[in-house]
């Protein structure tokens, strides 16, 4: 082997060392991002895994939300069936009411008759 093959044997595996060590270094860096990369990941799916449950007690809240709002509809079904109920009612205690009230009417002119009667009769005058 000549000087100049030994000078250049000597550079290229300088130039060696030097890119294993570039390459070292990179590999360092890689496994520091890849590192970075996977608790990212983690923190991703810890999120996730809350979003998740979160959803699931929404999706609940949901269900619950549509089972009292039906239940709720249903009780207003119910207050309009005994409000008609009430109003009819209503209308037969007025409807009995006016009859009332016209009997009572009728007994007072049969009472007044009766009374002119009576006073007629006490008295003895006739009709």
């Amino acid at each position: 082997m000549t000087d100049f093959d030994k000078e250049e044997f000597w550079k290229a595996l300088s130039r060696l060392y030097d890119s294993t060590v570039r390459m070292q270094a990179s590999i360092e860096r890689g496994a520091e991002r890849q590192q970075a990369l996977v608790e990212s990941i983690e923190l991703l799916t810890h999120d996730v895994e809350a979003l998740t449950r979160n959803s699931e007690r929404d999706a609940e809240n949901i269900r619950t939300l549509a089972h009292n709002g039906e239940r709720d509809a249903e009780n207003i079904r119910a207050l309009a069936r005994n409000g008609e109920r009430d109003a009819e009612n209503l209308r037969a205690l007025a409807r009995n009411g006016e009859r009332d009230s016209e009997n009572i009417r009728t007994l007072a002119r049969i009472a007044e008759i009766h009374e002119r009667r009576l006073t007629q009769i006490e008295g003895g005058e006739t009709t």
